[in-house]
């Protein structure tokens, strides 16, 4: 009786965990969703300081080839929260 109760209990435990961790993804993909419709691969961006080249459009970010930094990955979330510039590849040279 004791093993079938901490058996429960883990998995409660368990279910629970994954429950609300997975509503922070199942948002970013949801974002992502949206997103792809104003940034696409090869675009150039500007978001709060950071300028670069989207370089891949990830499940839960944007992959941005950086002038400066490298390479970041800038979570959906982050994109639509903050002002972001956006110029297409073909705008690039403008």
């Amino acid at each position: 009786m004791l093993a079938a109760a901490l058996l429960f209990g883990g998995a409660s435990a368990l279910a629970l965990l994954v429950g609300l961790g997975g509503r922070e993804v199942a948002a970013e993909v949801a974002a992502g969703r949206y997103q792809r419709r104003i940034v696409t691969v090869g675009a150039r961006i500007d978001l709060d300081g950071i300028t670069g080249t989207v370089v891949d459009l990830r499940a839960a970010t944007t992959e941005i080839s950086t002038d400066a930094d490298g390479t970041l990955h800038v979570p959906y979330s982050t994109l639509l929260a903050s002002p972001l510039q956006v110029r297409q590849q073909s705008d690039a040279g403008r």
